[in-house]
């Protein structure tokens, strides 16, 4: 078997790998599924916080106002440093959640409200 033929399978293989670890990614980003439509990536290390990486049209994040680039440094009065902070505080959240958020520079306040879910 010529080395072609090995590497295609496992780049197909690698392809789907990446695939699926991005939707993985994306729906442990909310920490409670779609119901707020938000979904967020990790800052570099010396910086707090995370960044709204996509907002769903229609949810009740694009509602309560969150735009991609909002940079989110607390969950319910609880500091976000990084990711994992941010995915332990989501798991608390029932149906409504209020982030501290900084936008161009400016800190902020935003409340959402969702649907009747128990959380995660």
């Amino acid at each position: 078997m010529s080395k072609s033929q090995i590497c295609r399978p496992l780049r197909v293989v690698m392809i789907a790998v990446l695939i699926l670890a991005g939707f993985v990614q994306s729906r442990a980003n909310d920490g409670v599924g779609p119901r707020f439509g938000l979904t967020v990536s990790s800052l570099p290390e010396d910086t707090p916080g995370v960044v709204v990486s996509d907002v769903q049209s229609g949810s009740v994040a694009e509602a309560g106002g969150l735009r991609i680039g909002d940079i989110i440094q607390e969950v319910n009065g609880k500091g976000v440093m990084n990711l994992a902070d941010y995915e332990y505080a989501m798991h608390e959240v029932d149906t409504m959640v209020m982030f501290l958020i900084i936008r161009k520079g400016e800190h902020s306040y935003v409340a959402l409200e969702g649907p009747a879910e128990p959380a995660r």
